[in-house]
């Protein structure tokens, strides 16, 4: 789709760089766990991202002439968990910041096994708002990945909390 104006191509270009740095990041914090690295760098190299792929195999001294390891699709399991929260943690996105707060606070309903809780307070901490965490709790309610009515204990089910575990959006 053509941009209608050069400031648009500049906005997507910049954001475009800047996930990419992020993603560049948090590939980056892999390598701590060589075989998640190198499951995620095949990865890469197959979807074609060779640039991305020389760039990180330059600064993390990584190499593709490891054996490769018969567990591969466990370690890729793995490490998509670790980029996806971590792409969460670097988003500003409010209701991304919302959703890793649900997922980090909810607690067990003591009288439910499979209905998780936590109240708005919790989740709106030092540096967010209640009204910034009920905005992104009602998004989470129009996306379809809450049944949330304003109530001050948000309460979800272990299915939501998946959901939510793997939920990103750009800005």
């Amino acid at each position: 789709m053509p941009f209608s104006t050069p400031e648009a191509i500049t906005v997507h270009i910049a954001s475009q760089r800047e996930l990419r740095n992020i993603l560049k990041h948090c590939i980056t914090v892999l390598s701590a766990a060589p075989n998640q690295l190198q499951a995620v760098m095949q990865e890469l190299q197959e979807v074609g991202a060779d640039d991305l792929v020389q760039l990180l195999a330059e600064e993390l001294d990584f190499s593709f002439a490891s054996p490769i390891n018969p567990h591969l699709s466990q370690h890729k399991d793995h490490a998509h968990k670790k980029l996806r929260h971590c792409l969460q943690q670097q988003s500003s996105n409010l209701t991304v910041t919302v959703a890793l707060r649900l997922t980090m606070y909810t607690t067990k309903h003591s009288s439910e096994k499979n209905i998780h809780e936590v109240d708005i307070q919790t989740l709106a901490q030092n540096d967010l708002a209640n009204s910034d965490v009920r905005k992104g709790l009602q998004e989470l309610t129009t996306d379809g990945l809450l049944d949330w009515h304003g109530e001050e204990k948000v309460q979800l089910t272990s299915a939501q909390l998946k959901r939510l575990s793997r939920f990103y959006k750009e800005e």
